[in-house]
């Protein structure tokens, strides 16, 4: 029995040895970049009022917090040896249901609570705040649209096994968008441009998504762009009368094969997703001017001009001869993914619509291929901007708001 004990003993020990070890080797690894996010996200907060304190407190945590992991130190080894832990094993989800795969391959995002989605969203409250934006802009020329994007789980086109929690949005998607018609607000669906351009035979659902990452591809954002301009037509507003811009032999193709990890790869390392993701690059063959600028985290205003690939892209990565592993995004490629306010400007076409864009990162892809046929693009993404959004509509002299 002594000795019983005293195996536990020195095993114990030891573990302890090696937690410590390892603590104090990540401490010292990630030190100074935690303290650069730390200092970098402090410049952003500001305080005024015992409410804000307490948010910049919260936000200041949660930045250590997500800091601390994300600065591991071999942390994509520790990935990678899990992923082929659970690869062996043969298991379609991974980190309790964290990522799903399908049976082609495909992954994507769990959720086990997604079957009440539709009542922890206040999609009613939500319609009800674009009404009121809508409301007071009457009487100008500014359109309010409502844009719902495309959802990665088309189950009609899925090959996974059943019971596995995807997280569906579809019903969230759904409520909202009928919420916003009983109040009389324009809806544009993009399920439905994905739909027909499967049935015309334009796309493939593999040509949708990408097989690691939640974003659709460039060449689906760009018939989501298609969609949009011919849904202003019905309208009244014609913003490609040559329908030149939308035609896709006008644009370039780069295909970058074998080159990047999605967002849901990196989570499980290559070994369990199998091999790298492919990126096919979309930009105009035709003659472009634009000017692009950004507000940083530290509110300084940085911009570019030039043509779509010296302002727009930012290719830096995709040009580089190694594999773009985790730390890199390829999506990224177009406007960063997002930023919490930027703007494009086509000086081609000084006579075209003002449009804003309230946004997510879905956007960027789509909204670079709009601004052809537009003078300007503002775009916030509601969840980062510090701004009015109100304000900033009724006061922005747009031609559109999406």
């Amino acid at each position: 029995m002594k000795e019983y004990l005293a195996k536990k003993y020195i095993f114990s020990t030891l573990f302890i040895v090696v937690i410590f070890a390892l603590s104090i080797s990540n401490f010292i690894f990630s030190f100074d970049m935690v303290k650069k996010d730390m200092v970098d996200k402090a410049k952003t907060l500001k305080e005024r009022s015992v409410g804000e304190i307490m948010y910049n407190l919260n936000t200041m945590v949660d930045t250590f917090e997500n800091s601390a992991v994300e600065h591991i130190e071999h942390k994509y080894k520790y990935i990678e040896l899990f992923g082929t832990y659970n690869r062996v094993l043969g298991k379609n989800e991974f980190n309790s249901f964290d990522v799903i795969k399908d049976n082609r391959g495909n992954l994507y995002s769990g959720n086990i609570w997604a079957f009440d989605l539709v009542n922890d969203i206040p999609t009613p409250k939500l319609a009800k705040r674009v009404y009121n934006m809508s409301e007071k802009l009457k009487g100008t020329k500014t359109k309010v649209y409502v844009v719902s994007m495309p959802l990665r789980t088309m189950p009609e086109y899925m090959d996974y096994e059943k019971g596995l929690p995807i997280a569906d949005y579809s019903d969230v998607a759904d409520d909202y968008l009928y919420y916003c018609s009983l109040l009389n607000l324009r809806t544009i669906d993009m399920r439905t441009a994905m739909n027909e351009a499967i049935n015309n035979n334009d796309l493939t659902y593999e040509d949708l998504f990408f097989r690691t990452d939640h974003h659709w591809t460039p060449l689906a954002s760009f018939y989501g762009f298609k969609y949009l301009v011919e849904q202003l037509r019905i309208d009244g507003y014609d913003l490609d009368k040559e329908n030149y811009y939308t035609n896709i032999e006008n644009y370039e193709m780069e295909t970058y094969d074998d080159f990047w990890v999605g967002t849901f790869g990196a989570k499980t390392g290559i070994v369990y997703m199998g091999d790298y993701e492919s990126f096919t690059l979309i930009k105009p063959a035709f003659k472009t001017k634009y000017r692009y600028s950004y507000y940083d985290g530290m509110n300084e205003k940085i911009g570019f001009e030039g043509d779509f690939e010296s302002t727009i892209l930012d290719n830096r990565f995709l040009k580089m001869n190694t594999k773009m592993l985790y730390e890199h995004s390829a999506y990224s490629s177009y406007m960063n993914g997002i930023r919490y306010s930027d703007k494009i400007e086509n000086l081609n076409n000084p006579d075209g619509p003002r449009v804003l864009f309230i946004r997510d990162s879905y956007t960027s892809t789509m909204a670079a291929f709009f601004a052809s046929v537009c003078s300007s693009v503002d775009m916030i993404w509601s969840l980062e901007y510090t701004g009015n959004i109100e304000e900033l509509v009724e006061n922005g002299n747009y031609d559109f708001v999406f």
